[in-house]
């Protein structure tokens, strides 16, 4: 199962984007070992509360952070990109 996500008001949060690398979250695990092959000690995610925005760790960047709004049909020309505008 997924696990849940919740906000600051523990109202559900269903929008994937809202978790990112570098947010500010409060989780529920389970802790637990193993003795097989090797021996150590795993952790199983149950929930997660959102809390606040961070500083990306991932060093992405939102598609709408990125990009301006482009309302024109016209193809991009061979001259943008040769200038490094695009």
């Amino acid at each position: 199962n997924r696990p849940g996500v919740v906000g600051p008001d523990v109202q559900e949060i269903s929008d994937p984007n809202v978790v990112y690398a570098g947010c500010r979250v409060k989780a529920s695990v389970t802790a637990f070992g193993f003795n097989n092959v090797s021996k150590g000690v795993a952790f199983a995610l149950n929930n997660v509360q959102f809390l606040r925005d961070g500083e990306r760790l991932d060093g992405g960047m939102a598609a709408s952070e990125e990009f301006d709004s482009e309302m024109s049909n016209e193809p991009a020309s061979l001259s943008d990109v040769e200038k490094g505008l695009l």
